[in-house]
């Protein structure tokens, strides 16, 4: 049985696999999938580096593959900090729910677009430095990245994500938006754009 956390990573694959391609300029996706070892539900990829890769006096050939993963539940746990907050929050709104969870979208995508690529991306360099240059790990930013994700930050990323929704939402429903775009406009007029 297939449930709506499933669903909801078959729709975010696609993104995963573009933000390592953009975030990456040494490796690249050749496929991205969910997968289940044993009871364990993960997020799979396979990246190859379409050129040689030097990592301190040794070199990595072009085109070879390497399996990242993580578990489904990391990025599932966004979605469910995020949008349990947001439910909080929208106990104390009156009217217009739903502007509340509108404005949240773009947030939770950066979120997902941020986190479970560079945990997949530190796993990668983490496996790659541990076989090719082991005194690199302790440096490496992808790795550090990992590490900051998984010790933590994920959670705080959630958090800081649902309080730029409720801002945004704040900002949009008392009509500053309004202003800004009065300021924005006025001054572009000043300097003839």
């Amino acid at each position: 049985m297939v449930g709506f956390g499933e669903y909801l990573l078959k729709i975010l694959l696609p993104l995963y696999s573009f933000a390592i391609d953009v975030i990456s300029t040494e490796l690249q996706v050749e496929s991205i999938s969910l997968a289940s070892n044993g009871s364990t539900k993960q997020i799979l990829a396979v990246v190859t580096n379409p050129s040689p890769l030097h990592v301190s006096s040794s070199v990595l050939p072009a085109g070879i593959p390497i399996q990242l993963s993580t578990l489904q539940g990391h990025s599932l746990q966004h979605f469910i900090v995020i949008y349990s907050i947001l439910l909080a929050y929208i106990c104390g709104i009156d009217k217009k729910k739903y502007k509340l969870l509108l404005t949240s979208i773009p947030f939770y995508l950066a979120v997902e677009f941020i986190d479970i690529p560079l945990v997949l991306l530190g796993s990668g360099y983490d496996l790659i430095y541990s076989n090719l240059a082991p005194d690199l790990i302790s440096g490496s930013i992808q790795i550090m990245a990992m590490d900051f994700l998984n010790g933590g930050g994920r959670i705080a990323l959630s958090i800081f994500a649902a309080v730029c929704s409720i801002g945004t939402y704040k900002f949009i429903s008392n009509g500053h938006y309004n202003y800004l775009l009065l300021l924005l406009f006025s001054n572009a007029k000043q300097i003839k754009i």
